[in-house]
């Protein structure tokens, strides 16, 4: 694929790239975007995250994934939910829940489920 301008760096044993901005940034690119990444990715994002996306997402993860949130958690899905699960599947609810699921309202009252 032809590029204008490919950027190689190469270092071993030290830091091969250290970036900082003082200052606003915004990117804007008009076409494919494509990143690979091999090692460990450590991210710390302060402040407020909006993401929006159109067009079809999937995700596909291999491991374990932890999913730790503090604080409320607000859910809106406008559409069809399909969840599969082939093993077990274990949850906790450790305080009052209400769930109003069509004409169906259903209280829950702590407890665990299986």
């Amino acid at each position: 694929m032809q590029t204008r301008l490919d950027i190689e760096v190469l270092a071993k044993d030290i830091n091969a790239v250290n970036i900082q901005i003082h200052g606003d940034v915004n990117m804007k690119i008009l076409g494919d975007w494509y990143v690979h990444h091999e090692g460990d990715k450590h991210e710390t994002h302060k402040g407020t995250h909006y993401l929006r996306h159109v067009g079809n997402t999937i995700i596909e993860e291999e491991g374990n994934t932890i999913y730790k949130h503090l604080g409320d958690y607000n859910k809106f899905i406008e559409g069809s939910v399909t969840e599969t699960i082939t093993e077990n599947y274990n949850g906790s609810i450790l305080a009052d829940s209400t769930q109003n699921i069509g004409n169906r309202s259903e209280v829950i009252i702590g407890g665990d489920f299986d």
